[in-house]
């Protein structure tokens, strides 16, 4: 079907987001729908109301972000800097540069 809306379950896992004696993993599962036609999507969370954004829009928007560790997002990061959101994509974001530089960040797409 021509521009319908895909949707998919995701899970977001962390370890070590705080120090590197948590190896357990934290995670979050989320429901996220795409439209590749106009790249509207939408992450339904259970924990919130949700987040929607527009994939290639200029503005840099995350679908989810989990304890300041793991992000889904419309965006591009070089060096922990915003390079914006030029071009149609969706990135995982594994943000080392803080905190602990071991962190780890895991996505799972379940269909």
């Amino acid at each position: 079907m021509v521009g319908a809306h895909i949707g998919c379950q995701i899970r977001l896992a962390t370890t070590r987001w705080a120090s590197d004696g948590q190896t357990a993993s934290g995670s979050v599962f989320f429901t996220f729908h795409y439209s590749a036609a106009g790249g509207q999507w939408r992450a339904s969370e259970t924990a919130a109301a949700g987040v929607t954004g527009v994939d290639g829009n200029g503005t840099t928007e995350h679908a989810c972000n989990l304890w300041n560790t793991c992000f889904l997002t419309d965006g591009k990061y070089d060096r922990f800097v915003d390079q914006g959101d030029k071009e149609k994509g969706m990135q995982l974001l594994v943000w080392n540069g803080q905190v602990n530089a071991n962190r780890t960040c895991e996505l799972i797409i379940i269909d």
